[in-house]
């Protein structure tokens, strides 16, 4: 036996060292003998009582591992289904943002070309009030523009 069972096991050692010098020794009369017998009986019963208590409460300890290693699966696979969820709404998010940006440029284009017409629209219809206003003034004018353009005077 290795020094250091007999350090972890001092009483279990010290059984073990009486039992063996006591099979060793040719002079012990029969009394002797059953009552190093019996003390070794009680010794390795109170052992198999420890081993069973420690068996039973590593069973125990067993199962609360295992039960605690079964959350912590069902934890991982909840949070990884999260995160792919998470991955998947992300996604969409982006592309709904992409789609949302290319109807805003596309919206601002129109918007762009919308006032570049009204613009030339007010251009051209301040250039007609104005030639009109012109016009209202020296009436003259309209008259002989009329003349050269062949439009009768009602």
């Amino acid at each position: 036996m290795s020094r250091r069972e007999s350090e972890a096991f001092p009483h279990e050692t010290e059984v073990l060292r009486v039992a063996r010098e006591t099979a060793q020794n040719p002079n012990l009369t029969m009394d002797e003998i059953q009552k190093a017998f019996n003390t070794l009986c009680d010794e390795y019963e109170k052992l198999l009582e420890e081993t069973r208590f420690l068996t039973k409460t590593a069973d125990k300890l067993e199962m609360k591992l295992n039960a605690a290693n079964e959350k912590l699966k069902a934890e991982k696979n909840y949070f990884a289904t999260e995160a792919e969820i998470n991955r998947v709404e992300k996604e969409k998010a982006l592309h709904k943002n992409k789609q949302l940006f290319q109807e805003k440029t596309e919206a601002v284009t129109s918007v762009n070309k919308l006032q570049t017409t009204l613009s030339i629209i007010i251009v051209v219809l301040l250039v007609l009030l104005i030639t009109l206003g012109y016009y209202a003034f020296h009436p003259q004018k309209m008259i002989q523009i009329m003349q050269q353009l062949g439009i009768r005077e009602n």
